[in-house]
Formats: structure tokens, sequence, C-alpha cells
């Protein structure tokens, strides 16, 4: 049974995120098309977003961790950080794989807010900033059904329909270096690249530091 949390009114929504149309289907609205070409594609600031999740079906499983890395993408400094833990509505959903990944634990994350707590605040941290992530098409997918349960458009959003991923740009690095015998993974990428490890579970803040790490290493080498 997929997840269904709508809001049905624009009360609590933030003042820049009023009158968001919800267009899921129209990827190039006229609106849409009119916010993005208000700025030039190297002036947004960058918005590095990985998520931590119950499963890999976002139609059944939930957001449980978002951590944001915002960073100035001509200089590369970081502008801003942010994360929270969230309580799924349904966390007996959660399977065996992701919780040793993620080390869920439906006691350990009693009493944090929910989805709907911190929905606005999410949506003000992406507003209007160009959206990476390690594997874009498994975050944006979550990202995508999370906003539109609560009568939000990810595309008006972000102020654009577009989302970059580092793993291109990274395997482009790599084979540049000729390195080929290693699993294709944030962590080994980060280790053939001479970055420190990350600290195990995988926790939502780490992974978003790590892709701009990967990113910003990358670029600094091109």
């Amino acid at each position: 049974m997929a997840i269904q949390q709508q809001f049905n009114s624009e009360e609590g929504r933030p003042e820049i995120l009023r009158n968001i149309s919800i267009s899921g289907l129209n990827l190039k609205s006229e609106e849409t098309q009119k916010k993005s070409d208000e700025f030039k594609i190297f002036e947004r600031e960058m918005a590095f977003v990985d998520l931590e999740t119950t499963g890999l079906d976002e139609r059944v499983h939930e957001i449980i961790e978002i951590g944001v890395v915002v960073a100035d993408q001509n200089t590369l400094e970081i502008k801003e950080e942010w994360q929270a833990r969230i309580m799924p509505e349904f966390p007996e959903r959660s399977n065996k794989l992701n919780r040793e990944i993620n080390g869920f634990d439906e006691q350990e994350w009693q009493g944090e807010p929910h989805l709907r707590d911190i929905i606005n605040t999410f949506a003000v941290k992406l507003n209007r900033r160009e959206l990476w992530s390690w594997n874009i098409q498994f975050e944006w997918r979550f990202l995508k059904t999370a906003f539109q349960n609560y009568n939000m458009d990810i595309h008006t959003v972000l102020g654009d329909y577009h989302g970059f991923d580092v793993i291109p740009l990274a395997k482009e690095e790599l084979r540049r270096q000729n390195i080929a015998d290693i699993r294709f993974s944030l962590s080994n990428v980060s280790d053939a690249l001479g970055l420190p490890i990350e600290p195990y579970p995988h926790r939502a803040m780490n992974g978003a530091r790590k892709a701009f790490e990967v990113y910003s290493t990358v670029r600094k080498l091109s």
C-alpha cells in the first residue's frame, strides 16, 4: 500500500513555497521554466543531498534521515549543512538490509519528528538550489514522492526540473587514473581518491558530505 499523507491547505507552509502548483507530469511548465531562467547556471548554490530510507520502494518505504550540504559551485566553499532524523509512519515496513546499512532502530528513533513536521524546512533548504547526489535516481524518486504527499511539486521547490549525479564525474576520474579494479560504490570511490573512510553505519549527513567531497576532489583534479 502506498503512503498517502496529503495536506489539502496552504496553512503552515513557508511564504516562499505558497502557491506551488501540483504538476508532477508537467515537468517543463511555464512557471517552473520561468523560475529556472531567473538564475544563471553557474550562480546557483549546490545542494548535495543524501537520504536514508526504510527500503528501496518509494511507494511503500519512507525517509528516515536527511543530510544536506550546500556549497558555492564556484569556490566550493560549504555555505550550510542541515540534517534531520525522521520517525517513519510505518517502521514495521523497514527491511533488514536497509537497517543493517543505516542503523535504523525503532526504539532509538522514538521521539524524532515525523516528515510532516520538517517537510517545509527541508523544502526551503532545497529551494532555488541545484540538486546533487550520489545515485540521483534513488534520491529523486523518494524526494518527488515525499513532496507530492504534502502537496508540493519538487520541480517548483527546486525552481528547476534537473537533478545532477556525482557518479559519472567520479567514473571519468577513475578512468583517467586507470583505476578499474574496485566495486563502484561511494565508499570505495572515496577510498580510491584518497579520501577518509566513512564511519559505519552509514548516516545521511556523512553521505551528503562524502558526495560533496568526491565531487570537489574530482573538480580540483580535472
